[in-house]
């Protein structure tokens, strides 16, 4: 993942990979997302593809694990794809290729996190990787209503199967996001 193709042989060493599961906070308005967006990687068509997949990541989502409680980088992720899934919503009509692209890889990244927190940790503990915050940032709306990142991805996925029109690159991404759903509720 980042500003080149990515093999999944390549993935446990992507430096954009090991920064996001580093000990270092990234913050939804840091630079380094877009390029951690930039990459060009196919979404594992089979049983064997995922498996391979998910075995190039373990590594790295095992240190992801260990810091994104410090960190706050699942939740900064999944403010970057609620901001690009606006970004897009905001500007279907122009067609611009660069915001389907990142909030497509943005989308699939949260996929790949959500789907090892709920084989590895029961529901709770995803909640808490998804709301932690770094000790340098601050809550996202300190003293309003208690809506949770993943109350408004889970709205977002809906937003963009409802708004989004059927071209020959989002036909995937309505799967895509159908496929992140069924995810999110196979932990209830």
């Amino acid at each position: 993942m980042g500003a080149t193709s990515s093999q999944y042989e390549d993935l446990s060493k992507n430096p954009y990979l090991l920064k996001f599961s580093g000990k270092k906070p990234i913050s939804p308005d840091d630079p380094f997302w877009n390029q951690f967006l930039s990459y060009n990687l196919r979404p594992p068509a089979t049983r064997n593809d995922q498996i391979k997949l998910d075995s190039q990541l373990n590594s790295i989502y095992q240190q992801f694990l260990i810091n994104n409680m410090t960190t706050g980088n699942f939740g900064s992720l999944l403010q970057v794809s609620l901001i690009r899934t606006n970004e897009l919503l905001a500007t279907m009509q122009s067609q611009d290729i660069l915001y389907a692209w990142q909030t497509y890889n943005a989308l699939f990244a949260v996929r790949c996190v959500l789907k090892y927190l709920i084989e590895t940790v029961g529901e709770e503990e995803i909640a808490r990787h998804a709301e932690a915050v770094a000790p340098s940032q601050e809550p996202l709306h300190p003293g309003q209503s208690q809506v949770t990142r993943l109350e408004t991805f889970f709205e977002s996925l809906v937003e963009i199967i409802v708004n989004v029109s059927i071209c020959q690159f989002w036909h995937r991404k309505k799967f895509s996001d159908l496929y992140k759903k069924l995810v999110l509720t196979s932990s209830l």
